[in-house]
């Protein structure tokens, strides 16, 4: 008969194990959520913003993916900002889907490599 205690312990391996099969197949993720996390901080610091005003910074995070460039600002930062928007809109759009529709949803690990080599690659003018 299982005990807690051997419930807990296989609990526990299998979070490791499902844990290493997420980052076996999804490399991308620590890069991603970095950047992520810079774009995010970049425009609440930037800008005012409170961390809380998700929905605001989400919106300018999409503008600049698009092309908006970001005004009232440094050219490095807005520079930083245009590089690595196109990667913190996806990650972003996984986060929301994660945790607020279904802890199934499949992480974009291709669409988030192919930006990530994009930006590497990418030449941004500042505007």
């Amino acid at each position: 008969m299982a005990t807690p205690r051997s419930i807990s312990a296989a609990a526990a391996v299998l979070g490791w194990v499902q844990e290493a099969e997420f980052f076996d197949q999804n490399q991308s993720y620590d890069r991603g959520f970095t950047i992520t996390y810079l774009v995010n901080w970049l425009l609440t610091a930037l800008y005012g913003l409170r961390w809380d005003d998700r929905e605001i910074r989400a919106a300018m995070v999409r503008a600049i993916a698009k092309g908006k460039p970001p005004q009232g600002i440094s050219e490095g930062a807005a520079a930083v900002l245009t590089r690595h928007a196109s990667v913190a809109a996806a990650m972003s759009a996984f986060t929301r889907a994660f945790q607020q529709t279904s802890r199934s949803a499949p992480y974009p690990d291709d669409e988030i490599r192919r930006l990530l080599d994009g930006d590497a690659s990418a030449s941004v003018r500042p505007t």
